[in-house]
């Protein structure tokens, strides 16, 4: 009886051994195959992401419509004592939820296309025809698409994740993006 109890437990611990294995090795794979511009995103949406330090950035809001921007790190599963670092926005409306991710090295366009888009509505603020900053036709993908157009008397903003849907933030204008990724490149540059 105790042969056969032992042997069970050796077979146990063979195939919980073969299984950690597979999982370690199956979610190495998957960072290896993720664009090195999305390893933010595999690695912070990982169950075992470990967040090592985070500050709120803020809020767009229109209506039930809210994108709240957060500069985060978080641990390298591939490289021990490594943080991926960058901005998670967390996107609403009133019948979808969503996140997407924006790398470190990729805040300091975000800022000056922001900039660059407050600008070119300040200077035409009568413009009605909308304005694409970021978009499909962008080389390499952003984490987002950004495009802006009065309507009306009112500025909008719509922030638009790719494969997803566009978020719509009437009385929002791109400035206040700008401001988020201002305080998101000092956050970052601080830690």
């Amino acid at each position: 009886m105790r042969r056969t109890y032992t042997l069970f437990k050796g077979v146990l611990m063979k195939l919980l051994g073969c299984w950690i294995l597979v999982a370690g090795v199956s979610f190495a794979q998957v960072i290896a195959e993720v664009s090195p511009r999305r390893y933010l995103e595999t690695a912070a949406s990982d169950a075992s992401a470990h967040v090592v330090w985070s500050q709120p950035l803020g809020l767009l809001e229109s209506g039930e419509t809210r994108a709240a921007f957060t500069a985060l790190a978080v641990t390298d599963p591939m490289q021990e004592g490594q943080q991926l670092r960058g901005v998670r926005m967390d996107l609403s409306s009133a019948d979808w939820k969503g996140v997407a991710y924006v790398q470190e090295d990729d805040v300091p366009m975000m800022r000056k296309l922001a900039d660059l888009m407050a600008k070119v509505a300040k200077k035409d603020p009568k413009q009605t025809a909308p304005l694409y900053v970021l978009g499909p036709h962008s080389d390499p993908k952003p984490a987002f698409f950004l495009i802006y157009q009065r309507k009306g008397n009112n500025p909008t903003l719509y922030l638009s994740v790719p494969g997803s849907r566009s978020l719509e933030f009437t009385g929002v204008a791109p400035s206040d993006l700008a401001v988020i990724f201002a305080r998101a490149a000092k956050a970052l540059r601080a830690q």
